[in-house]
């Protein structure tokens, strides 16, 4: 290659010199300068060749700029302290750019020559001189190309494309560049008098080898080539002061960082903390650290979607340094993971993240900063849903001042902390105190977003709840009746809010128990149901929830059917549930279905208790498999007649839900199937007899039993989450 520049430059040089003695006299009487007429027939091609020559003269312009900026920002090109081979290469570079320059002069002499009505000659002569001079560039560049091939022979080529690479990465940095950085040589110990001391260039030669090697390794690192990470987690350690060293091995970072298994890898290997180490040494270098913000925002993209992932011991050492890196973006996006680990709830990983985020962000931006208080909300929202209610309304209560404080009282995130605190203060029984701010919700939201907002509708949705909870059933019907219509307007038939809305209004419906009513609820749960199914799939939590809700308002007219949707509920969550949270439950045999078809459940209920004797005996009380038979035989005394059966039957739902949520923990599918079951008996086992008082108590607690088991689906479907 260098060969071939260097004979380009010796032809262009000798064709221009014979060139110009021609182009600057006149052949007719020998005067300088001269010019001549355009033939109007070539006109056109004349054009085309300035317009050319301009183009031309503009390439050359941006290139020179480019390696200029590269021989500002790349130390490695003409270092301070350079080796033999590095002053051949620096030759080489500085001959590029002066040819270059040469091109440049060549081209606008020749547009300016020819860009006119006339042609002046004696620009065409100093386009001839440039060339000229641009052919000994040329040859300067091929010389210093050739004597570095002669020096290091078989590192020519990677070098060269090591080159290319470094221009590549400098066009995208070359807006941000604006130092030169240089690397000082490192201070060699005196050496004794009695000692003959080696030559300096022999030593320095051994240790850029070794450096040249490095590069060479860095150089070659694939995209995607995770085989490479522990070589460049390695480099970044042991030469963390070398620049250039550290560049390479974070660009190579960069590529073995673009497919998951890389990094994967680099993130195991503690790259991540490595490259922060070094992007901390040497901050005045913009390309380091584009690569090391381009890692960083890879990792983040991978923890925002892989909740599972993030969790991992090895990733969540590399969070908890990005957290504390001082960078207000990677604060913000480690924010955003840890409100993705709340909403697929994992909730112990998601509490230690929001933490981690509070303190942090109270130190890099104050404690009233915005970012600050809504970590502080979603932190509080999620201690709610872990029942530390105390703590929760401590933390609502302060953000919410803070908020108001800061905004003002109508402003967005002051009225979404009063919204959760007043959701809030409803689980803790404080209805009326609940009532009293989602209605100042309301009334602010109405007037700032409008009536058909969604976050108007919601808290809309949320007073109808709270209305019904005090008993006022009628206010909150009609309430959710014109929010039902209210959401079809605003968001058609199958918006997940119409169809929450038709959820609340059935549940209403259902409650007040005359038959016209209950058909009503029945209805519009069968088509929440429906599309729910169609839209979101048979498995997703708010299907699962549309249909559990459906089982339990048939659960006093039709107890038949509710066990069977409540089967298909478990089945469907038995397939997504991890191990740890499957049914252990073994399938009645065919013997037994057989007993129960031909109308033998005497003899039926008989078997299934020797099998509940015999699994206590030999497996204990609390095995999965001993609970699953006791809740069989539970079923089947619920379906016999009489009070005896009945009250046999609720006391060992009570014994199976509460042994199960003890013993397999509270998001068990055995445990939801258990409190669902539960809920059903106590309505059924409700006679005509039973006072208003005991009526509305035995509702309240199914109530609350089939809220708790249709709120942790969701979770029940999830890997459980470690600490991060």
């Amino acid at each position: 290659m260098s060969i071939s520049v260097l004979t380009s430059g010796a032809t262009k040089s000798a064709s221009a010199l014979s060139d110009i003695a021609v182009q600057c006299a006149d052949p007719t009487n020998g005067d300088i300068p001269y010019s001549k007429e355009i033939d109007p027939d070539r006109a056109p091609q004349v054009l085309a060749a300035c317009l050319n020559n301009i183009g031309q003269a503009i390439d050359y312009i941006v290139k020179t700029a480019y390696e200029l900026n590269a021989l500002a920002t790349e130390p490695g090109h003409c270092p301070k302290f350079p080796t033999t081979y590095e002053r051949y290469i620096c030759t080489e570079h500085i001959g590029s750019l002066l040819a270059d320059l040469g091109q440049v002069a060549t081209y606008l002499s020749a547009a300016a020559s020819g860009c006119g009505k006339t042609t002046l000659v004696p620009m065409a002569c100093s386009s001839r001189i440039a060339a000229t001079v641009t052919g000994l560039f040329d040859m300067v560049q091929g010389i210093g190309g050739s004597l570095a091939w002669c020096n290091y022979p078989g590192y020519v080529k990677q070098h060269a494309q090591a080159v290319r690479l470094r221009y590549k990465s400098t066009l995208v940095d070359m807006g941000d560049c604006c130092e030169i950085h240089h690397e000082e040589p490192k201070q060699r110990a005196p050496k004794p008098k009695e000692e003959t001391p080696k030559p300096k260039e022999v030593k320095k030669e051994k240790t850029d080898q070794s450096r040249i090697t490095a590069l060479t390794m860095l150089e070659s690192v694939g995209a995607g080539d995770w085989t490479k990470a522990p070589e460049v987690t390695l480099m970044l350690e042991q030469r963390s002061g070398d620049r250039e060293v550290c560049r390479s091995a974070a660009k190579a970072a960069e590529r073995i960082a673009c497919q998951e298994k890389g990094l994967d890898v680099l993130t195991e290997q503690g790259a991540i903390q490595q490259l922060l180490q070094v992007w901390c040494a040497h901050r005045n270098d913009t390309s380091l650290a584009v690569h090391v913000h381009n890692i960083v925002a890879r990792f983040w993209e991978r923890a925002s979607c892989d909740s599972q992932w993030i969790c991992l011991p090895a990733q969540q050492a590399a969070g908890k340094a990005l957290l504390t890196s001082g960078q207000n973006e990677w604060l913000a996006e480690a924010h955003k993971a840890a409100v993705k680990l709340h909403e697929k709830g994992f909730t112990t990983a998601a509490m230690e993240m929001y933490r981690q985020c509070i303190e942090q962000f109270n130190k890099d931006v104050g404690e009233d900063h915005q970012c600050t208080l809504q970590a502080k909300n979603n932190f509080a929202v999620l201690l709610e849903e872990c029942q530390q209610f105390q703590e929760a309304e401590k933390m609502h209560i302060e953000v919410c001042k803070q908020f108001e404080t800061k905004f003002g009282a109508e402003h967005g995130d002051v009225t979404s902390s009063k919204f959760n605190l007043a959701a809030l203060r409803a689980k803790m029984g404080n209805l009326e105190e609940s009532e009293t701010m989602y209605k100042q919700v309301l009334e602010v939201r109405e007037r700032t977003l409008g009536p058909q907002h969604s976050n108007t509708l919601r808290a809309k949705a949320n007073l109808a709840d709270v209305i019904r909870r005090q008993g006022r059933l009628a206010d909150s019907e009609q309430m959710l009746k014109n929010l039902v219509d209210q959401c079809h307007i605003s968001f058609g038939r199958d918006d997940p809010h119409t169809l929450k809305a038709r959820c609340q209004l059935a549940h209403i419906l259902a409650q007040q128990g005359d038959e016209t009513r209950f058909r009503q609820a029945e209805a519009h749960l069968r088509e929440v149901v429906a599309r729910r199914e169609q839209k979101l799939g048979p498995s997703h939590p708010d299907t699962l929830t549309a249909l559990g809700r459906l089982a339990f308002v048939l659960e006093t007219n039709n107890p038949r059917e509710a066990e069977q949707l409540n089967e298909q509920i478990w089945q469907r969550l038995d397939a997504l549930a991890p191990m740890d949270r499957k049914r252990s439950r073994c399938r009645q045999s065919k013997f037994l279905l057989t007993l129960a078809e031909v109308g033998e459940p005497d003899r039926e209920e008989a078997l299934v208790r020797q099998v509940v004797e015999r699994r206590s005996t030999t497996l204990g009380a609390t095995h999965p498999d001993t609970l699953a038979a006791r809740a069989e035989l539970a079923a089947i005394l619920g379906r016999k007649e009489g009070e005896a059966a009945a009250a046999e039957s609720l006391a060992l739902r009570r014994e199976v839900a509460n042994l199960s949520e003890t013993c397999l923990g509270p998001d068990h599918v055995e445990t939801l199937s258990a409190k669902a079951a539960l809920a059903g008996a106590i309505l059924r086992n409700l006679g005509p007899d039973a006072n208003e008082a005991d009526t509305k108590a035995a509702r309240e607690e199914a109530e609350a039993l089939h809220l708790k088991a249709t709120s942790r689906f969701k979770v029940a479907q999830a890997e459980q989450g470690g600490g991060l």
